[in-house]
């Protein structure tokens, strides 16, 4: 029997009190959907990705991460039609999910948290931004480097530095290496399990003895979506890699540049600014108790983020590149060198707080479900399969124009506010320049007092009406 885990969004979990009440014990087993595709919340917030209907799957499984003693509310919704169950830990429920005539049996099931963080670990880091460069995280960066796969492809392992040039002269003798071939035909079956693959890196540690062991804090770092660490099949292979090729004198005789570019982004990236007008602009996020930043020398065009709740902490954990200082940015002011150097960091940590009220969603779901309007197939859009996904990654993005406009430099603002409209064209985001445009004017003469959620009502009705807007392509109706 196949079955798909996918771990849902963390949340609060509710009280247990929740488990017996009337609402969950009486809705329908069976949910009628209006498309191929379903979405899901988990304690009130929508997953952002797609729940896809297959006839290979029996049953598709949701796993959700439910801390022991805790409950969270699970939602599988289509149109109208909405299916809720309480979930405790260790419980499974059945369902049916039924599309055009046929029934897609389901299951939702509990899961281990991705993360437990005790008294001790939340006394440690509460308050506080740390940023790593964890050991085996760089390891497996240097395995995924080594792969054919990212040799043909340059957004996998970023080359244009000394220190690419001395992994491959220390490394590249192991390119044949089980590991080597292990994830490469991983990333050959799917070119995105690099994100997983390396995100899980910071789930493995070494201890005293020099073996490499499972983190006692994190079981697993990939997205909050994820129900199993994917990285956990080649543990064995991680530590034979490490062993053979002398990863470990490399790790130690590197420090100093690790060490360097750890200091670059604590003294010179405003990640405290950052973290402060996002949370102005959101307030209804309820706040991250702590971030970590976690990054390789080696990460190229390929960001992510992943996010933690566990026992009332929440963690930020953007996972991203080391902002390499680039040609043509000499005349900008130091403030405003910095403000570009540090915007991939930005619109990782955006996804943390980037979110819509529910009573929007229906419009965001059907207006961005045109996806031959909002993005070009075949670019960077495609990796927003859901409407919600895409529309949030035009917000991402025009929120760097906004950002811009609060804490840059007079003398450089209008240049970099207008140097994110053509890196979005070029992603694939063909509406971008004209949403990016409206933004920027909306929050530029907001009320007094308004923040950017503030005005998500009159962004998405923007959205509604410019995309039913006559183009001079369409007859006028």
């Amino acid at each position: 029997m196949s079955r798909r885990l996918v771990f849902g969004v963390l949340a609060a979990g509710l009280s247990l009190a929740l488990a017996g009440s009337a609402v969950a014990q009486t809705l329908p087993d069976r949910l009628q959907a209006e498309a191929g595709s379903v979405g899901r919340r988990i304690d009130g917030e929508v997953v952002p990705e797609g729940w896809t209907l297959s006839q290979s799957l029996s049953p598709a499984v949701f796993g959700v991460a439910v801390e022991p003693g805790r409950t969270k509310e699970v939602c599988f919704f289509s149109g109208e039609n909405v299916l809720c169950r309480t979930l405790s830990s260790g419980q499974i429920h059945d369902l049916v999910i039924s599309y055009e005539g046929v029934d897609y049996p389901t299951r939702i099931e509990a899961v281990q948290p991705p993360a437990v963080f005790d008294a001790a670990y939340q006394d440690e880091y509460r308050g506080r931004t740390t940023i790593l460069i964890p050991e085996v995280y760089e390891l497996v960066n240097i395995a995924i480097a080594l792969t054919p796969s990212a040799l043909a492809n340059p957004g996998l392992a970023y080359r244009d530095t000394p220190y690419y040039g001395e992994v491959m002269s220390h490394f590249e003798r192991f390119k044949d290496d089980p590991l080597i071939i292990a994830l490469d035909a991983e990333l050959k079956q799917d070119a995105l399990k690099y994100f997983r693959l390396k995100m899980n890196g910071y789930a493995f540690e070494y201890d005293d003895s020099g073996h490499i062991v499972r983190s006692q804090i994190y079981d697993r770092t990939g997205f909050v979506i994820d129900a199993v660490n994917t990285l956990a099949p080649y543990h064995a292979l991680l530590q034979a890699f490490s062993d053979r090729s002398g990863f470990r004198d490399f790790y130690i005789a590197h420090r100093p540049l690790y060490d360097e570019q750890i200091a670059y982004l604590r003294d010179e990236i405003d990640v405290a600014g950052a973290t402060e007008w996002l949370q102005g602009n959101f307030p209804a996020v309820r706040p991250y108790d702590a971030t970590k930043i976690i990054f390789s020398p080696l990460v190229g065009a390929n960001q992510s983020l992943t996010t933690f709740d566990s026992n009332g902490f929440r963690e930020l954990q953007p996972h991203v590149n080391f902002p390499y200082s680039r040609p043509g940015l000499e005349h900008l002011t130091p403030n405003d060198l910095a403000l570009v150097r540090g915007t991939i960091l930005f619109t990782e940590m955006n996804h943390g707080f980037i979110k819509a009220t529910p009573e929007l969603r229906s419009d965001i779901e059907k207006v961005f479900a045109d996806r031959a309007f909002w993005t070009k197939a075949g670019s960077a859009g495609d990796l927003y399969s859901a409407p919600e996904s895409l529309f949030n990654e035009y917000m991402n993005w025009a929120l760097v124009s906004l950002y811009y406009h609060d804490k840059a430099d007079a003398v450089d603002r209008d240049e970099l506010v207008e140097r994110v409209n053509p890196v979005m064209e070029r992603r694939g985001f063909t509406q971008f320049t004209a949403f990016n445009c409206y933004l920027l004017d909306l929050y530029a003469n907001r009320p007094e007092g308004a923040t950017l959620a503030d005005l998500y009502p009159q962004i998405v009705a923007w959205t509604v009406a410019y995309q039913a807007a006559p183009r001079p392509s369409q007859p006028v109706q």
